[in-house]
């Protein structure tokens, strides 16, 4: 009798070591797929024409340690929005932006870079990733998951961006490369290389617009083939750009240097715009242009807000609700009163 007990409190220590094991294990496991870091993503409804018009910021809880790299909200369903992060992969929202979870693909469940998404008229979507080790360009379909259709054979190498036309992709690289396939994806051309990697693209009416490493915009209207600089000059000397952006509509490009500049007519030309903050005082971080009217310019610095309704002429400003510093801006033409803050 006293053995059977012996046995059965020992049993019974094991099962609770066990236990207790197991719930540590569990709860470790959970902790490190949540997001790190102090980012997240705010949305900016503008309702009037200045700070004290009706203009409100609202922060999204779900997606608290997260650093938005890019935003698309779907033209198939408006409520439907994806976030690609850095080193968290992608983030879906099926309510308009109130909740986002973590996408499960297995393959963008790891801690992937992503860049750059585009949709096509199926709702499928297009991603340029980069996962620590090399850079891809992803297809995802509810059907049928996510699939590579390009990778980089060179390590350390990211996909950057990409355009979509019909079926034609057109992708960039930070290895310099332009690449473009003809037939979905199934294989690839090469259509130039650089010896300054490519960055960020956008395309407006077949030409497309990149920023390279070496901070210049080049332009290109033969998909790829042939490139002109494009980037601003102060007096003979080039300016360095750190970020720009082309609206799709109108084809006007704003681009940031130590001064914040818009062309009008697709780079031949820039004007400086003048903020209300020295530049050098508080730098400007992102820009971008209203989907619907492009004389709506906005910008921001660290945790200021400015917003142009005549084309930079003057502005009003706001102040970001938040202590995290904001690292980028996007629109979208499916909801083009709201405007997405990144911050990191």
């Amino acid at each position: 009798m006293r053995t059977a007990v012996i046995v059965l409190g020992i049993f019974l220590i094991l099962g609770i070591l066990i236990g207790v094991g197991a719930l540590l294990f569990n709860v470790r496991s959970f902790s490190s797929s949540l997001p790190r870091g102090a980012g997240g993503l705010i949305i900016f409804s503008a309702e009037g024409g200045s700070a004290s018009g009706g203009d409100v910021f609202k922060t999204i809880s779900s997606t608290a340690g997260l650093e938005a790299k890019s935003l698309l909200v779907s033209k198939i369903n408006p409520k439907a929005m994806y976030m690609g992060t850095a080193g968290n992969g992608v983030w879906v929202s099926r309510d308009g932006g109130k909740n986002f979870k973590k996408a499960q693909d297995e393959i963008l469940r790891e801690r992937v870079d992503v860049y750059d998404i585009k949709e096509d008229i199926s709702g499928n979507l297009y991603l340029s990733t980069y996962n620590g080790t090399r850079g891809s360009f992803i297809f995802s379909s509810y059907k049928t998951g996510s699939s590579e259709i390009y990778f980089n054979s060179l390590p350390r190498y990211g996909v950057f961006g990409a355009s979509l036309e019909g079926s034609a992709i057109s992708i960039i690289s930070s290895d310099g490369g332009f690449y473009r396939s003809a037939n979905n994806g199934r294989s690839w051309e090469l259509r130039s290389r650089r010896s300054d990697g490519l960055l960020k693209m956008f395309s407006v009416s077949g030409k497309n617009f990149v920023l390279t490493s070496e901070s210049a915009i080049i332009s290109s209207s033969d998909s790829g083939k042939s490139w002109k600089d494009i980037a601003p000059l102060s007096g003979r000397r080039k300016l360095r750009i750190r970020d720009f952006y082309a609206d799709p509509r109108s084809g006007f490009l704003l681009a940031l240097a130590d001064k914040l500049l818009l062309s009008q007519n697709g780079g031949e030309s820039w004007r400086e715009l003048n903020l209300i903050v020295p530049a050098g005082a508080l730098p400007v971080i992102s820009v971008s242009i209203h989907p619907a009217n492009s004389d709506i310019i906005y910008a921001s610095s660290e945790d200021i807000l400015y917003k142009s309704t005549d084309s930079g002429s003057t502005w009003s400003l706001s102040e970001v609700p938040s202590a995290r510093r904001v690292s980028g801006l996007f629109v979208s033409p499916v909801l083009p009163n709201l405007l997405f803050l990144a911050t990191k």
